[in-house]
Parts: structure tokens; sequence; C-alpha cells
């Protein structure tokens, strides 16, 4: 089953205030249709696309320190 990279959606953030983004790895199967809530927290989030095609992780693969991956 492919892990995804969703990203935690920050609700009524101001313009002026900028911070990184954190990001959650979600187990989820190919023919799932992508998440609008974290399964545990029920924040809002949405999966990460790049070049059409959304992020998935490979398996071994880690996102690295610092990327904020919960």
């Amino acid at each position: 089953m492919p892990t995804y990279i969703y990203e935690i959606v920050i609700e009524n953030v101001s313009a002026s205030c900028c911070s990184d983004p954190t990001y959650c790895e979600i187990d989820q199967s190919e023919n799932s249709q992508p998440l609008s809530q974290h399964p545990d927290t029920g924040a809002t989030i949405k999966r990460v696309i790049i070049d059409g095609k959304p992020l998935v992780k490979e398996e071994g693969d880690s996102c690295g320190s610092g990327t904020g991956c919960c």
C-alpha cells in the first residue's frame, strides 16, 4: 500500500504570516480518493501534487529532518 504525502492546511492565517508547511505521511490504497481531513487529528489536509501526480513515499524513504513530517 503506498504512503501518500499530505500537507496540513493552516486556516485563518494572516497574509503577513509565513510559516513552513507541515506534512504527514498516510498509507492509502491506490484506488482511494484523496483525504481532506487527517484521520487522527481531524486537521484539514491536502494531498501534495507535483507535476500533476501525487507525491508517494517509496518503501524505505524518509522525510528527513526538518521537513515537518508528522
